[in-house]
């Protein structure tokens, strides 16, 4: 199929014009021209119908990583005198349209950048419809190596160091921030999210609490859970709140399926959010007779498999089967033979696991170990591997990413037995950088939180989220 053909577009007026008409692309959510993509984003932006007399109105349409933009108009309709004039971000004139006219179905021609300005101007005297966006392309070259498209900077009124005071999913960012009275003791909790995508960033209406936060975030079906005040909430909407109360507060957060996981007052406490009479403990400590969990310890659950980072207390790492949340099955553990240094790194990090398969560091060495038989099965030298608690790694597609201090490393772990270093993605290079915080992927982006030079642990915190774009 064409990219673009003519077509004949005859006005409301009976006037014929000749434009550009895309409507058969509109069936395309992406189309590869030559190395590059074209990529269709239903993004609806208007004016008020009808627009209002001399009230110049701004309204833009971009992509964090575009190298074109072309805008399609549902319809387009200006009263004689009045006009949009369309710019980029320097306000370089692109393209003016000017009344009277009415069109519909049509697109504009294609702009270079990765910003359009629309400005409507009208004068005192008649005026018209107005316009509608049914959405925009956006052109980018598939780039051979990861490239860096955006650096965002975060102020946090919260003491956010640890990994699960942020959660991102479906392109937002979610921050558990405490609310603070002058006297500077909490009162309450809220939420603040970030949107990020292809269109830009905007930030959605925050989330306030009732309790002071304390812990991590996660979520099942879109549904928030937090730790609040020795309790773990449901925040469905606004103030709705539903606990379950450990009485201790939450440092670890998981979710899966109907099931929360957390990690609170050295006890794992696993809740079925669907029981019968509503939320239902279902792990007893009996049941875990040979581990004895402290503050120190990590936890991971994936796959209905937990995974206990011991390796500081008790030199291990325990699996534990939660196929049937009701009946958990202790799975052979996983005997570490560390130095007191490398211990230290291995014990920082919460477990990753990944198609039967749990990663973490030893030393400056990533280890595989089997979740079926918790023997190390292969291994991978690289140059540094941060020893933040907060710096996990993270898997996607047989993928480890491995964060350093200021550069993530890539390595593919298709056979686990023999990883292999893809690449090293250069973060920062500040050079007192404070290191990687955590990270995500999703729809071949990166997207890395790190701290900025001057973070404190305490306060407004310094950070920046990095979105990278990979090949």
């Amino acid at each position: 199929m064409g990219e673009s053909s003519p077509y004949q577009l005859e006005n409301r007026k009976g006037e014929t014009m000749r434009h550009i008409f895309i409507f058969a692309a509109l069936l395309l959510v992406s189309t590869r021209l030559f190395g590059s993509e074209r990529i269709w984003v239903p993004q609806v932006t208007e004016s008020a119908h009808p627009y209002h007399h001399l009230s110049p109105q701004v309204w833009k349409v971009h992509s964090l990583d575009a190298e074109k933009l072309t805008l399609v108009f549902e319809r387009l309709a200006l009263a004689k005198g009045d006009s949009l004039v369309l710019t980029n971000e320097r306000g370089g004139l692109l393209a003016r349209y000017d009344g009277p006219m009415d069109l519909a179905d049509f697109a504009s021609e294609e702009f270079p950048g990765h910003l359009v300005k629309l400005s409507l101007v009208s004068d005192e005297h008649n005026n018209q419809w107005g316009f509608r966006l049914k959405g925009f392309f956006y052109t980018r070259e598939r780039p051979a190596t990861p490239q860096i498209i955006l650096n965002y900077p975060l102020k946090l009124q919260n003491r956010a160091f640890l990994k699960g005071f942020f959660l991102f999913q479906n392109g937002t960012l979610n921050v558990l921030e405490r609310v603070y009275q002058e006297n500077g003791l909490p009162i309450t909790g809220k939420i603040a999210r970030l949107k990020f995508s292809d269109a830009g960033v905007e930030s959605l209406p925050e989330i306030y609490t009732s309790h002071v936060a304390d812990g991590p975030l996660a979520t099942i079906d879109g549904a928030l859970f937090g730790g609040f005040e020795g309790s773990i909430a449901k925040l469905p909407r606004g103030f709705s709140f539903e606990m379950y109360r450990p009485f201790a507060t939450v440092s670890q957060l998981f979710t899966q399926d109907n099931l929360v996981v957390a990690l609170a007052g050295g006890r794992v406490h696993l809740i079925d959010t669907q029981g019968e009479s509503g939320w239902q403990y279902t792990l007893e400590r009996s049941a875990l007779p040979s581990v004895i969990l402290e503050d120190s310890d990590r936890i991971a659950f994936k796959d209905k498999m937990l995974v206990i980072n011991r390796g500081w207390t008790a030199g291990e790492i325990a699996l534990i089967d939660l196929t049937d949340p009701y009946g958990p099955v202790s799975r052979p553990k996983i005997q570490l033979n560390l130095s007191e240094q490398n211990r230290l790194i291995f014990s920082g990090h919460v477990p990753t696991i990944g198609k039967g398969h749990v990663y973490l560091p030893n030393g400056n060495s990533v280890s595989a170990f089997s979740l079926k038989t918790g023997n190390e099965v292969g291994y991978l030298l690289l140059p540094e591997i941060a020893g933040s608690r907060a710096n996990s790694f993270y898997f996607e597609n047989d993928i480890l990413y491995v964060p350093g201090h200021s550069k993530i490393y890539r390595v593919n772990v298709a056979d686990p037995s023999a990883p292999e270093l893809i690449d090293e993605i250069e973060v920062t290079r500040e050079v007192r950088s404070q290191g990687i915080h955590t990270l995500w992927v999703e729809d071949k982006r990166l997207y890395v939180l790190r701290k900025n030079q001057g973070f404190q642990s305490h306060g407004e915190n310094g950070f920046t989220l990095t979105i990278i774009r990979l090949p």
